[in-house]
């Protein structure tokens, strides 16, 4: 079994709920900003101490007719007595405590969030089953001769989920995936989950809070591949260092994208069009990706067939798919017509994966001591990241990122030392492009 390590990176908050939810009615506060979680022993306490159950329990069921559970407290002057389990921000513009009454627990271990390995494991599987959809003609025919003859969602469901196992259940058993490490509370954070209608008719709904990990957090978790597996019918899954892997998931995340701008296009709601710019920037960051980077979406914020599915299929797939969504004939042209956000109008759950940059140590490589560098002449020791990136020592000096000019494509292991040529060299002197040696 190889083991890689991996970092998660959140690119929006990123919501893996536990399946537990709290109420503003008594279980939470959110004042300035800032999210509180009660302790309802201390609480009743309070309550007991100075005669307060019964009022409390007579506002607490009129609270549709009540402002905030917060007035209680207040008017009572035992705010400034209450205890809280914990606390974290709320990443809002406005907050109604009267619509956004539930708030969705992240999942946790040891009080800390974290990223389930199944929940990422998941996700994976179904982008590479997505790819043998894509790459596989049979199985494309397959999978729309369901769709064709079945009329009702949950049967095609079950259908495409009984292929998806007869395909890849063999090889998914020799890939791991580990629990993340344990994220900080300071990277923890309250977010507004609103329904949001693009084409002009308001909506009700969904307009709740939830437990989120804050975009720019670093997360290590671990991907175990077993070597040379009996009976694989994937090899790529299992080259090295995941160069199969990634590129694969972000090919298909790709035609996701297309697929999302292609129905935001149809609305001329200000908050498609910056969806639609939102998605740009993330398929020009794919192309940037090397084979060590993958793009994807974990968590609340979208569904199997819409997510994955749908864009590789024939368009009377895709159509009847829709129908079978949206049952008004009207309503299906603006499918889906609703988008889930936050208060910021900013999608749910989009992550990076990364191998980390080098698996050798900065001080364990070979220090380059060179007096002046000569384009075409000087030879340096420097340890691959991916076919068009590597990193060495230069007198003392750690340099993490120098692009390599690779044009035969040779194939280095992820930190494999290497030899090159300095291929360019800036205006002030620096090292900016390096070529492999050929020998």
């Amino acid at each position: 079994m190889s083991n890689y390590p991996i970092i998660l990176e959140t690119i929006s908050p990123l919501h893996i709920g536990s399946g537990e939810s709290i109420t503003s009615v008594g279980e939470y506060v959110a004042t300035n900003k800032i999210v509180r979680i009660i302790d309802q022993e201390h609480l009743r306490s309070l309550l007991e101490t100075y005669h307060l159950k019964d009022p409390y329990l007579d506002f607490i069921l009129n609270y549709a007719k009540n402002t905030h559970v917060w007035d209680f407290f207040t008017d009572q002057e035992i705010d400034k007595e209450l205890q809280f389990v914990r606390e974290f921000p709320l990443n809002a513009k406005a907050f109604n405590p009267q619509s956004n009454n539930i708030l969705e627990l992240a999942i946790e271990t040891s009080n800390q969030k974290y990223i389930p390995g199944s929940s990422l494991k998941g996700a994976i599987r179904t982008l590479v089953f997505a790819y043998c959809i894509y790459s596989d003609s049979s199985l494309q025919r397959e999978i729309e001769g369901i769709i064709s003859s079945n009329d009702n969602l949950y049967s095609i469901i079950k259908g495409v989920h009984s292929f998806e196992n007869e395909w890849l259940d063999s090889d998914f058993k020799n890939i791991s995936v580990r629990d993340s490490l344990g994220v900080a509370n300071e990277n923890i954070v309250a977010e507004i989950a609103k329904r949001v209608h693009l084409f002009g008719v308001e909506t009700d709904g969904l307009d709740n809070l939830r437990e989120c990990i804050m975009p720019g957090t670093q997360i290590k978790t671990m991907i175990g591949v077993k070597s040379n597996p009996v009976k694989a019918q994937l090899q790529w899954l299992y080259e090295e260092d995941l160069t199969g892997l990634f590129p694969v998931i972000n090919q298909m995340m790709d035609l996701y994208i297309i697929f999302e701008i292609g129905l935001l296009s149809k609305s001329n709601d200000a908050v498609a069009k910056k969806l639609i710019n939102s998605l740009h920037a993330m398929q020009r960051e794919i192309k940037q990706y090397g084979s060590n980077t993958a793009l994807l979406r974990l968590g609340k914020g979208k569904t199997y067939l819409f997510q994955i599915i749908l864009p590789i299929l024939s368009p009377e797939s895709q159509s009847k798919i829709i129908e079978l969504i949206v049952k008004e004939k009207e309503a299906r042209s603006n499918f889906p017509k609703t988008r889930v956000l936050n208060d910021y109008n900013e999608m749910f759950g989009w992550v990076k994966l990364s191998l980390p940059a080098m698996p050798v140590s900065e001080t364990d490589m070979v220090d380059n001591e060179i007096e002046a560098l000569k384009v075409g002449e000087t030879n340096l020791i420097a340890y691959a990241v991916d076919l068009k990136t590597v990193q060495l020592r230069l007198n003392g000096v750690f340099l993490e990122k120098v692009q390599m000019v690779n044009k035969f494509k040779i194939a280095f292991g992820r930190g494999a030392q290497i030899q090159v040529v300095v291929k360019q060299i800036t205006k002030d002197g620096r090292l900016n492009q390096v070529e492999p040696i050929n020998k």
